[in-house]
């Protein structure tokens, strides 16, 4: 339960992806998402085109334990809808050694946190160069 109580938070391996934008640790948190991701122009000759990937997620996040906050005190109101977001990604490999990327996160705050707290948005971008 956290700070109100016997902490029982999970302690996990890895990474765990529950949206760019609220980047929650797994602490009294339940994440449902959905997503695709297609290539539209992978039916396209010339490679730099073909391997262009667009991606779209919608994540939904409630307490598991509605008294107690998530991650290290945030959403501590005592209601269990914490907020929802949306991600969306851009994954394009322009040659065999150089890759970019572009992500954008949305966090929609809910019940949980406090009237005065607005929405999240979070981007990244980059390049990998492999040699």
């Amino acid at each position: 339960m956290g700070a109100t109580g016997d902490d029982s938070g999970f302690i996990y391996f890895g990474t765990f992806s529950g949206g760019y934008a609220l980047k929650p640790y797994l602490s009294n948190i339940h994440v449902f998402k959905a997503g695709f991701s297609f290539t539209p122009l992978s039916w396209s000759d010339v490679f730099y085109l073909k391997k262009m990937s667009l991606g779209a997620k919608y994540l939904y996040y409630v307490k598991d334990k509605k008294e107690a906050p998530i991650a290290q005190g945030e959403a501590n109101l005592p209601e269990s809808f914490i907020g929802q977001g949306i991600d969306l990604s851009l994954r394009w490999q322009i040659f065999y050694d150089l890759s970019a990327y572009i992500n954008y996160g949305l966090f929609m705050p809910g019940d949980a946190y406090n009237s005065t707290e607005g929405n999240r948005n979070f981007i990244m971008c980059g390049a990998n160069l492999s040699f």
